[in-house]
């Protein structure tokens, strides 16, 4: 798993200078395993294998009392590498299935990200259902889609390119992203990461995957 950690002065767990004890070891499970315990303000996470869920998850439960900002990253590679840069970046490249986390304990939550590089998002609907009433800080929700330009080209046909299955993730979190406006005023963010996609094309494809944020203008589109 590949994460980025950040956190003020004073949240910085106590770790002996340089961090020798880590270096070329598997940086996630020492940190979980810190006497002190750690206590990130913000976690910038990438998932490459299944086991990173319950790596994420160990993570997101010991900064529970102090996370504020979640970026996870839903990928595929192909590697087995584990080290940590001098910038303090954790790297861990394995393969990734399909998988899910439980925010109900991150209730101090201001903001998620999620970086969908396939075109299921049954993940983000999961943990999206984890978001309880106490968490009364969340503001933003962001979703970057990443569609190649052959999927984007079919535009208002874009339901069955992608299949009936994976249309249905796409409803479900439709609706759901609707509840979260209605219960919440959240608007979701919507980013579309293919540069060679026009604005209209875009609108097309995300207007049939998201049709009632879509038409009742619940969303913001980048």
């Amino acid at each position: 798993m590949g994460c980025r950690l950040s956190s003020s002065l004073q949240a910085r767990p106590c770790l002996p200078d340089p961090w020798s004890f880590l270096w070329g070891k598997p940086i996630t499970s020492r940190l979980l395993s810190l006497p002190a315990g750690i206590h990130f303000r913000k976690l910038t996470l990438t998932w490459y294998h299944e086991e990173d869920l319950s790596l994420t998850m160990g993570l997101v439960e010991e900064c529970s009392h102090t996370l504020e900002s979640l970026d996870i990253n839903h990928t595929v590679r192909c590697a087995s590498i584990w080290y940590l840069r001098p910038n303090i970046q954790l790297n861990s490249v394995v393969k990734l299935g399909s998988a899910s986390i439980d925010l109900s304990k991150a209730a101090r939550l201001k903001d998620v990200a999620f970086r969908a590089k396939s075109q299921s998002v049954k993940w983000i609907t999961m943990a999206l259902h984890t978001i309880t009433p106490e968490h009364r800080d969340l503001r933003q929700i962001s979703i970057y889609v990443h569609l190649d330009s052959t999927t984007t080209r079919v535009g208002a046909n874009i339901r069955q390119t992608i299949g009936e299955q994976t249309s249905g993730q796409w409803l479900n979190l439709d609706r759901l992203l609707a509840r979260f406006w209605e219960s919440r005023s959240i608007r979701p963010k919507v980013i579309w990461m293919a540069p060679k996609v026009g604005k209209r094309a875009m609108r097309n494809c995300i207007g049939c995957l998201l049709p009632v944020i879509t038409m009742r203008g619940l969303i913001d589109l980048e």
